[in-house]
């Protein structure tokens, strides 16, 4: 499923870039940062404004003439099904960047 993930926001990027004419950028990133994983996907594209940065993740909301919005609410359940978060903002690069932050399985709380 976290693979799924990754493979739906890098998807959102290359599709979000598909009409720059400048020299497209694409990021992956991880670290380890507060007891947590924290992975980042970031482009060079038009990004996401900041209105619009909670909406994005609502089942069936796209901004896309040919999308179904399912994509980032699918991946924002899945990332907190692992106990982690899944946000969005402005990246290095002038783009987007989506960040997902996952606890450390030992330093993951217990029911």
């Amino acid at each position: 499923m976290l693979e799924q993930v990754l493979l739906n926001l890098i998807t959102n990027a290359v599709q979000a870039m598909e009409n720059e004419t400048a020299r497209k950028q694409l990021g992956v990133a991880t670290t380890q940062e507060n007891g947590a994983v924290l992975i980042r996907v970031f482009d060079n594209g038009p990004g996401v404004p900041v209105h619009l940065r909670e909406r994005i993740f609502d089942p069936f909301y796209t901004t896309r003439k040919a999308g179904h919005g399912i994509g980032l609410s699918f991946s924002h359940r899945v990332i907190e099904n692992h106990g982690g978060t899944l946000t969005a903002s402005g990246s290095e690069w002038g783009g987007a960047e989506f960040r997902i932050s996952l606890p450390l399985e030992n330093e993951r709380a217990t029911p």
